[in-house]
């Protein structure tokens, strides 16, 4: 992808973070990230330098200060950042106990029922989706173990028998001898779920 400009710190709706509302430094990041992806910005060194620019200029001094400033390692540099900000780092733990109370709530959830399936992928998604941002605060494998916990014994079955089979039949699989969980991201286990339990209601089973 082609680098754009970045929109000018000094524009009238450009993004601002200010050290005295530090509860908005996450959505700071991701909204920051999000204009790296339009821009095409992919340089470490870039992003970190960015980081401080649509910041106040204490904070961007701080954000210079720290050791992984230098280094130009963006997800280390990100860490470290939240790590200094308890009500960031606070925020990144409720969104784990939230994913929790929403897993925990979702009951039995069998492969008849799409509504009850539907409305927990959304609950979880938008949750897991927070905690897999970089720096990921829950690795894949997990997120799926969450996701498939309140599913029925034979709705896990139905899934990971599924997506066996699409690596069976897949020529250029690799690592087929490994667990479903380390082979496949989570979007791809949702949607054989909702796929198997649209189809479950299709043909009335």
């Amino acid at each position: 992808m082609a680098v754009k400009d970045m929109p000018s710190p000094w524009a009238r709706n450009a993004l601002r973070f200010n050290y005295e509302k530090p509860e908005e430094l996450n959505r700071y990041i991701w909204r920051l990230e999000e204009l790296f992806s339009k821009n095409g910005i992919e340089n470490d060194k870039t992003k970190i330098k960015w980081l401080g620019t649509y910041a106040d200029a204490r904070t961007e001094k701080e954000l210079e200060a720290m050791p992984t400033f230098d280094e130009g390692n963006f997800t280390a540099h990100i860490k470290e950042i939240i790590e200094s900000y308890p009500e960031a780092s606070n925020e990144a733990r409720d969104s784990i106990k939230e994913l929790k109370r929403i897993r925990d709530a979702a009951g039995n959830i069998t492969c008849q029922d799409l509504g009850k399936l539907q409305a927990y992928k959304r609950a979880f998604t938008a949750e897991a989706k927070r905690l897999q941002k970089e720096p990921a605060l829950m690795s894949n494998h997990e997120a799926i173990e969450y996701f498939l916990k309140p599913l029925s014994d034979g709705f896990r079955k139905k899934i990971i028998d599924k997506l066996d089979i699409i690596d069976l039949v897949n020529p250029d699989a690799e690592n087929k001898n490994r667990r479903p969980e380390d082979r496949f991201p989570l979007e791809k286990f949702i949607a054989t779920a909702i796929s198997i339990a649209h189809a479950m209601q299709k043909h009335g089973k």
